[in-house]
């Protein structure tokens, strides 16, 4: 009988896009691989900060997926304030200029629904849950977040089965960044730490994806495990990049030098210091700057719109092999860290794939993190701050004199222990 079979509780799973999801599909390949018998207990019809139907196709046929339906809480945000709205994502910031009612409904999610709004799927996946782990005879438990609702159905589950239970965090919890630019209060975030220190402390381990979080969580056994790039998912970029034009965008002349930003653009990032950046650049006529994927306020798109002029190009969200193409056929890749207390531990999949394509990335936010380390160990680009303006400016210069004499700058180093093989290698070790 097989003992090594595994329950994965995840809210985000394709046919969800995003960051949130490439962490766990680039790992359950090589736990199958491994002689595992994987089990995801997901959500039907979740509220998802994107659909990408392109990574079903992706999903390994031996993996044995579950869905439990989770409230649409979406519709019940757009049935209150209007049609345009969307429910927040990350950001739970509000203004004196937002409608009341968007106000007192930010103010009910920060202080009154602990720890986040997921938490109402937690009964339907509980029951779930259950059954499975009876039926199959599970003996290890998987929970991972955000969102950190999803970690309380470990405790119960954990205590009543006696599983191995390993709480995944993706994020911060008392920490996270939204919390800290708009913070609930003491009483709320009195639950949260209290919440946060006690799945650390009963889970048997806690993968952590930076230092940060292993050194700044609450007392508990916990490992590294960083997100990880899936080579092959590079090379097929790579080998795309520039052969083969991309459906919808525009195919670069042979002079054209693509600066992209690939993501949202998030709370506490200093798109006016990326902006000041470029717009020196804008009358050279060989420069294209494209945010793909990236939801962008009506204020940013005018600022954008103000700084670069006609060089700037906004692209909506792309399938996730889409958009790691446009990575590879890009000259310059963009990333902006957060400005917030945690900043250091911030690791994002992008950065990831960035490395994976051998870019140079221009990085922009406060010094000092993990992600500067990452970038210099490499050697894969410059990391500035916003009073390093000139030395961004004349870095992104020699780029393109170096592009002008016929050279496409790409940084082959070997960054193997970074792939999702190296990483899937530690959880292994860990499982066993």
């Amino acid at each position: 009988m097989n003992q090594r079979r595994l329950l994965l509780i995840t809210y985000y799973f394709p046919p969800c896009g995003g960051a949130a999801v490439q962490r766990w599909l680039r790992l359950l390949p090589y736990l199958l691989k491994a002689g595992w018998e994987v089990h995801v207990l997901t959500t039907s019809g979740g509220d998802y900060p994107q659909l990408d139907e392109s990574l079903l196709a992706s999903l390994p046929p031996e993996l044995n997926i579950h869905r439990t339906p989770a409230p649409k809480l979406g519709r019940l945000w757009k049935l209150l304030l209007g049609k345009g709205s969307e429910l927040p994502h990350g950001d739970l910031r509000s203004s004196p200029q937002d409608p009341l009612l968007r106000r007192f409904l930010i103010w009910v999610r920060l202080n009154l629904i602990i720890p986040d709004l997921r938490i109402f799927w937690n009964p339907s996946a509980y029951r779930d849950a259950k059954a499975i782990i009876q039926e199959r005879g599970i003996r290890t438990l998987i929970t991972t977040g955000p969102p950190h609702s999803t970690h309380l159905l470990g405790l119960p589950l954990r205590k009543s089965f006696k599983l191995r239970w390993i709480a995944d965090w993706r994020d911060p919890w008392s920490t996270i960044h939204y919390l800290n630019l708009n913070p609930p209060s003491q009483f709320s975030l009195s639950a949260h730490k209290y919440m946060e220190g006690l799945v650390c402390a009963k889970a048997d381990l806690n993968l952590v994806i930076s230092r940060y979080l292993l050194n700044t969580l609450p007392e508990g056994k916990k490992l590294l495990l960083m997100n990880g790039f899936d080579p092959q998912e590079i090379k097929r970029a790579k080998e795309e990049a520039g052969t083969i034009p991309t459906a919808g965008i525009t195919a670069p002349g042979p002079q054209d030098f693509l600066i992209s930003y690939v993501g949202q653009i998030t709370a506490g990032q200093d798109l006016e210091t990326m902006l000041a950046i470029l717009a020196d650049f804008r009358e050279l006529p060989s420069i294209r700057v494209r945010f793909i994927g990236s939801r962008l306020s009506p204020e940013q798109q005018r600022s954008i719109d103000d700084r670069l002029g006609d060089i700037s190009e906004t692209i909506g969200y792309l399938p996730h092999g889409t958009a790691l193409v446009e990575m590879a056929r890009s000259n310059l890749l963009l990333m902006m860290i957060n400005r917030y207390e945690g900043f250091e531990g911030m690791l994002t999949t992008k950065l990831f794939e960035y490395l994976g394509v051998g870019v140079p990335i221009l990085a922009i936010g406060p010094r000092g993190g993990e992600a500067e380390i990452l970038i210099s160990t490499y050697q894969a680009g410059l990391c500035v701050d916003r009073d390093e303006v000139l030395a961004a400016k004349a870095w992104i210069a020699d780029l393109l004199r170096r592009h002008s004499l016929g050279e496409r700058v790409i940084y082959d180093r070997d960054i193997s222990a970074l792939s999702s093989e190296s990483q899937s290698r530690i959880l292994l070790d860990a499982l066993h």
